[in-house]
């Protein structure tokens, strides 16, 4: 758990509440160097109270943005992320913002 992380995400402006959610909920799994994130979708989907469907829209969104990136599978073959901790902490300082929709994240 990373509370480094999860304190860098509250000043962030997302486009969705998911998107926020899902960042925040990877933030929870992660070290403090942003490594280490391996939960199934389904468990943040039950962690956030939403359905896989919007975890799967918010995580590719994320991705897509540059500030979530796959790393490879973990021993039960689920998806192990890293967070872009660099980008994370310009999002928090607004040097850059986030713009989109729950399926789209970009950075302007």
């Amino acid at each position: 758990m990373s509370i480094h992380l999860m304190s860098l995400c509250w000043k962030v402006k997302f486009p969705t509440h998911t998107q926020f959610l899902a960042l925040m909920k990877c933030a929870d799994f992660a070290d403090d160097d942003g490594r280490n994130i391996f939960p199934a979708l389904e468990t943040i989907a039950d962690n956030i109270n939403a359905s896989k469907r919007q975890v799967q829209y918010a995580m590719s969104a994320l991705e897509k943005a540059g500030i979530l990136f796959r790393v490879g599978k973990s021993v039960k073959g689920t998806i192990q992320w890293n967070i872009d901790v660099q980008l994370l902490a310009a999002l928090h300082a607004q040097e850059v913002l986030l713009q989109g929709a729950h399926d789209t994240v970009q950075l302007v």
